[in-house]
């Protein structure tokens, strides 16, 4: 196991490459995980950034129009049907596990907005302040160094104090 983190550390360190010389792609994605109190009376918020900043690009071509969640070869339009709005995160290192990127996720945000000191930037409501709110469609574990992410944008978000919802 000590090899595969070895590589997993060298694979975050030429990721980092990129990022350094500025390609926009690689963008900053907050996983935000909900828990609930001893009492399951409040729920308390934890962010975490992913780092080296991930790949985030639309959804390839040749991923479009599959179906997943589907359980049996019979069934059909049970599953989600990826789009081309879709996301796709690549280069998440595996040092991160895979309970972390799917348990007790709240929302991921791609891109929140960072004040001068690299801190989050939130709204009144302890949400961040503005970004692309997503949700979890699947995680791809074909890559033997790094998790591959498809997101969806969610279409209802809190904005300020008021509630926006696009049909």
């Amino acid at each position: 196991m000590a090899l595969i983190d070895r590589m997993t550390a060298l694979n975050a360190r030429l990721t980092s490459i990129p990022v350094r010389l500025g390609v926009p792609q690689h963008k900053t994605l907050l996983i935000r995980h909900v828990e609930l109190d001893d009492d399951l009376l409040a729920t308390s918020h934890t962010d975490a950034l992913i780092e080296p900043k991930p790949y985030i690009t639309q959804v390839p071509a040749k991923l479009v129009g599959l179906e997943i969640g589907s359980s049996g070869a019979f069934q059909s339009s049970s599953g989600i049907t990826i789009s081309q709005e879709d996301y796709q995160v690549t280069g998440i290192p595996r040092s991160y596990s895979l309970q972390f990127l799917q348990e007790n996720v709240d929302v991921y945000v791609i891109d929140p907005p960072m004040d001068a000191l690299g801190a989050i930037a939130y709204d009144s409501k302890g949400n961040p302040a503005s970004g692309d709110f997503c949700k979890l469609l699947t995680v791809m574990d074909k890559e033997l160094l790094t998790w591959t992410l498809i997101l969806r944008k969610v279409r209802d978000h809190y904005v300020d104090q008021t509630v926006t919802v696009n049909y």
